[in-house]
């Protein structure tokens, strides 16, 4: 793959280089947990320049407390350049389904629509309405990172595009196998208990790494968490796999999403949450 042949970011120019060697030897050292989520995040930063699409399928189920169960699953692709990003569900893709004591049930269709321009975060989500004869319900938001701390880090600039992995992530112990996936053996990575990333949010995770070029191929995770002001939590399990496109022609008007007046500021909210991040031990 030509991204190979880039010179390698601060990140993983160390270790990255010493481990390719080694893999060519026959592997003659089995890399630890640490080494491969460190070798990941140096995979990614290589990439940052390629254009590239990713395709993308996921599913999450969420519970919160006295409510049905809801799941959403669907297919994405995502535009990437550097950091800028576009992610957009594929038309007729997403369902949101109601998992009750009658089995699940359709509620909705949709579509998601989320545009970074490197600055500010916009997004539409169009939800059909239960009135066959009513228009679909629109709701956008924005997102101003131009206000949000770099030590806040990156987990609040790509919400469901690669998997950059966080400061928080680096730091809780994983476990390391290696497992078959689609024909290919992965390097499974699972973290030891949740990572806890404030007092309101916590998340469980499964990451299966291809050891040929360090890129997450599918994620499993359980996340735990508490809305600013709320009284109850949510879970929501995710899972996502990822086949990565590189050297894609993307035209710059990719990146632009006009919002309505309508469209709400969430920054305020975002920081509130940032705020209440446990510290990490370096």
């Amino acid at each position: 793959m030509s991204w190979r042949r880039l010179k390698l970011g601060a990140a993983g120019v160390a270790f990255v280089g010493v481990l390719l060697g080694l893999f060519a030897h026959g592997r003659a050292h089995r890399p630890t947990a640490q080494e491969v989520l460190r070798a990941v995040n140096g995979a990614y930063e290589d990439l940052r320049p390629i254009p590239r699409r990713i395709d993308m399928r996921f599913r999450t189920r969420m519970k919160s407390e006295g409510q049905p169960e809801t799941i959403t699953h669907g297919e994405a692709r995502v535009y990437q350049v550097d950091r800028r990003i576009r992610f957009e569900t594929l038309p007729d893709s997403m369902k949101v389904e109601s998992d009750g004591p009658a089995g699940p049930r359709v509620l909705a269709g949709g579509e998601l629509l989320w545009v970074h321009d490197g600055s500010i975060l916009r997004t539409r989500y169009t939800m059909q309405n239960a009135d066959p004869g009513a228009p679909p319900i629109v709701h956008e938001t924005l997102i101003d990172h131009t206000r949000v701390p770099e030590e806040f880090g990156s987990r609040y600039t790509d919400p469901m595009a690669e998997p950059e992995l966080a400061a928080e992530i680096l730091a809780h112990p994983f476990t390391l196998t290696r497992e078959p996936w689609n024909g290919t053996a992965m390097e499974v990575l699972r973290s030891e208990g949740p990572i806890l990333f404030s007092d309101r949010s916590r998340v469980a995770m499964r990451l299966w790494v291809d050891p040929e070029d360090h890129l997450v191929r599918r994620v499993e995770s359980e996340t735990t968490h508490r809305a600013p002001g709320a009284d109850t939590t949510q879970s929501i399990e995710m899972q996502a796999e990822y086949v990565y496109h590189l050297q894609v022609p993307i035209e710059d008007s990719a990146f632009e999403l006009a919002l309505g007046p309508q469209a709400k500021d969430m920054t305020e909210a975002l920081l509130e949450d940032a705020r209440a991040k446990a510290p990490v031990k370096p």
